[in-house]
This record gives structure tokens, C-alpha cells and sequence, in this order.
């Protein structure tokens, strides 16, 4: 239960990418990858152009730039601080309430997905994590023989995680539900506060309200595909180079989390806090996909 808009917006991380006349404001799992690796082909290799913009109305010790939206002030930390100013100095932007703000003269595309797509591409990330990560110890593994894994599930599941990206691997799917719905109930507290799957439409939402400039686009990344959205920032940009060599790179990486992310997929809609914990931000998705600023791209 939140007390206040303050409460509710407390921490978001979204991600801001520059390109000479676009920034791009997404959240994990809604293109960042795919916007990064469009990014390192532009023509300005000394500076980063990507950055993970940690935003948060409580006390931080290394507050890098604030934020003032709803009379609420967001203590920001970035990454890559440097060339952040940078970018901002380049296109002449005074602060980041400018940017999100006072910027007409570089166009700002915001970019969206259905929070059910969205959900379970992160919690397959999460679930990948899982078993690459600090996350799982000597606990874990007698919960999971508890909750009737047996010692060779176990084993078949960390060898799967750790070799599926580079060789074929057969796994049981019916084992990697089970593991999916241990993960879900064990850890939806992770899942909720991670940046892969914490909700973020609201924080957009607000954004885009308090915006004075016209110069603004909303895109579903679901709604294009691959080729209209490289388009789109070919046309709103000349520092894009043609690069088929990015869509080979991001095709090998989707693919081999398919067979996971199918198991999220026919999984995570039997718990119902799982449904309950996106309605608000299903609700926020249809709202701002009727934005005047959204715009159907092909």
C-alpha cells in the first residue's frame, strides 16, 4: 500500500540513449539492448551514448543530478557520469528537467511494452540469473529437495542454465516449470524490486504529462518490429549506419531463451499476485498508447 504519488514513484532506473537529434527514454526489457548495441555504431566512439538513470526520492550519497516532476525531487546517480555530460553539454541541455521538459529541439521517443510481454521476458531473465548469480545456495538446494527436486533435477538444472546459450541441451519442460514456479513464489519479492520486471509506466506517465514540448513520440516495441523501429531512428537521426550484423547478434540471443521463456509464459498467469501486481500498470499501458503523442509505426 502506497501513501502518495512519492511513496509510488520512490525508485525507478529507466534507461537514456543519445543519439544526435533523438534521445530515447525505455526501461529494461523494453529495447535497451537493442538501442545499445544501435548505439555503438554511430560516429562517436570516445563517449558512451547509453546510461541507466537511477532515480529515487530518498537520501542516495552520490546524487549526480536531481529531477523535479510533480513538485517531487529525484535524486538521480548515473552511470558513466562523464560522458553523460557530455551528452547533455553537446545538445546544449542545461539539467535533466530540461531534458525531459524544455527540449524541443531534439525529438524524445519514449518507448513502451504490454506489461504481460514485458513481465515475462524479465522474469525468464530473472530465472536465467537465478542460477548464474549469488542468489542460490545451500538453502536454496534443500528447498528445492523439500519441494520434491531430486539431487539429478538439481544438477540437470544447473547444467542447462549454464551451457544453454552455447550448446544444445535437452531439458524436461515439465522440470523447468516446476523450477519456474518455485522461483515465482520463493522469490516474487526479488522480482518486484528488480530492474528487469519493477513496474515503471506510471514514472513514464508522469514524464510525458509534465512535457512542454510537442517534439515527442510513444512507440510499442510490440506493435513494430525489428526493421520499422531501426528505421524510425535512421530517420530521426544521420549518426545510424546500416548494420544487418545487429539483428544476427539480437536473433541468436532471443532465440536461445525461447524454450525458457515459453515455460515462463505457460507458468506465471496460474498466480494471481502475478496479475494483480501488473493490472495498475496494464491500465497505464492502454492510457498512454492512447496518448495524442503515440504514433503506430510499421
Amino acid at each position: 500500500m502506497y501513501n502518495s504519488l512519492e511513496d509510488y514513484l520512490a525508485i525507478n532506473t529507466l534507461t537514456l540513449t543519445f543519439f544526435n537529434k533523438l534521445n530515447v527514454v525505455n526501461y529494461k526489457k523494453c529495447g535497451t539492448r537493442y538501442l545499445n548495441v544501435l548505439s555503438e555504431t554511430t560516429k562517436n566512439t570516445e563517449h558512451k551514448s547509453q546510461f541507466d538513470v537511477f532515480c529515487t526520492t530518498r537520501q542516495i550519497d552520490n546524487c549526480q543530478h536531481t529531477l523535479e516532476l510533480d513538485d517531487i525531487n529525484f535524486k538521480l546517480s548515473i552511470n558513466n557520469l562523464d560522458s553523460f555530460n557530455y551528452q547533455l553539454n553537446k545538445k546544449n541541455i542545461n539539467s535533466v528537467s530540461d531534458l525531459f521538459f524544455n527540449n524541443s529541439h531534439t525529438k524524445l521517443l519514449y518507448i513502451i511494452r504490454h506489461p504481460n510481454k514485458r513481465i515475462i521476458s524479465g522474469i525468464t531473465q530473472n530465472v536465467i540469473g537465478f542460477f548464474n548469480s549469488d542468489l542460490i545456495d545451500d538453502t536454496d538446494i534443500n528447498y528445492l529437495k523439500n519441494n520434491g527436486f531430486s539431487t539429478n533435477n538439481i544438477d540437470i538444472l544447473l547444467k542447462y542454465f549454464k551451457v544453454f546459450r552455447q550448446e544444445d541441451f535437452e531439458i524436461d519442460q515439465n522440470l523447468l516449470k516446476r523450477f519456474v514456479n518455485f522461483f515465482v513464489k520463493k522469490y516474487f519479492y526479488y522480482i518486484i524490486d528488480d530492474i528487469h520486471t519493477e513496474n515503471y509506466l506510471l514514472f513514464f506517465s508522469r514524464l510525458i504529462s509534465n512535457s512542454n514540448t510537442e517534439n515527442l513520440d510513444i512507440i510499442d516495441i510490440d506493435s513494430c518490429d525489428k526493421y520499422a523501429l531501426y528505421n524510425y531512428i535512421k530517420s530521426n537521426t544521420d549518426e545510424v549506419s546500416d548494420n544487418t550484423v545487429l539483428f544476427d547478434r539480437l536473433d541468436r540471443s532471443v532465440s536461445s531463451n525461447k524454450y525458457i521463456y515459453d515455460s515462463v509464459s505457460d507458468v506465471i498467469y496460474s498466480h494471481n499476485f502475478v496479475k494483480q501486481y501488473i493490472r495498475d500498470e496494464v491500465y497505464m499501458y492502454h492510457l498512454l498508447k492512447k496518448s495524442k503523442y503515440y504514433k503506430d509505426i510499421k
